[in-house]
């Protein structure tokens, strides 16, 4: 008579558990009405520089001296300058390297873009994703991303071509390549108050 027993308290234990919504535990979603977090809000761009060839940009306050002679040479820390020195990446480093390309005689947007970027790129390891076009403020953009992650070498590269007045702005970053996706609202931001004027 123990087993019946046994095996109907096992029973009603079972029920018991079920009853009080002892249901394993299940993924849990937040109601339709909670909101989103917003994303991360950008620093404001407060610092500008202008080169001794015409190219304007801004950039946020704190950051190292740009270099500013041909172009602009942009840099958010030590690391971001150690990154662009020995091109190789330092978690949370930055740096820009912007520069006029005036009166160009390759026709056409496109193929300046691969002149500009794709010998450098190559150079450091890294084969540039498909090209997209966005439109930036007024401006059409070309831009690219790539990344060398040996773990050697590893650098990621943001590259841009912007039209300005004069021409077109080449516009590269060089950063830790699981970074780009999360920099990029920065990167694009600075990208975009980017000017020319003739010196």
């Amino acid at each position: 008579m123990r087993k019946p027993g046994l095996l109907l308290l096992s029973i009603l234990l079972v029920i018991g558990v079920a009853g009080c919504g002892g249901t394993p535990a299940s993924s849990t979603s937040a109601p339709a009405d909670t909101p989103v977090p917003d994303e991360p809000a950008l620093p404001a761009l407060s610092q500008s520089v202008t080169s001794s060839d015409g190219v304007t940009v801004s950039y946020p306050d704190g950051w190292k001296d740009p270099i500013a002679t041909v172009g602009v040479f942009l840099f958010n820390n030590a690391d971001g300058e150690a990154t662009l020195n020995f091109l190789r990446s330092r978690p949370g480093g930055l740096a820009f390297q912007i520069n006029l390309q005036p009166g160009t005689t390759v026709p056409t947007a496109t193929e300046l873009f691969d002149f500009s970027f794709n010998t450098l790129a190559s150079g450091i390891g890294i084969t540039l994703g498909e090209k997209q076009t966005f439109t930036l403020g007024d401006a059409e953009i070309i831009k690219a991303t790539g990344a060398n992650t040996d773990a050697a070498s590893q650098i990621g590269m943001y590259v841009a071509l912007k039209p300005v007045s004069q021409g077109y702005v080449t516009f590269a970053v060089f950063l830790a390549p699981d970074e780009i996706e999360a920099q990029t609202p920065l990167i694009e931001a600075i990208l975009a108050s980017v000017t020319y004027s003739a010196p």
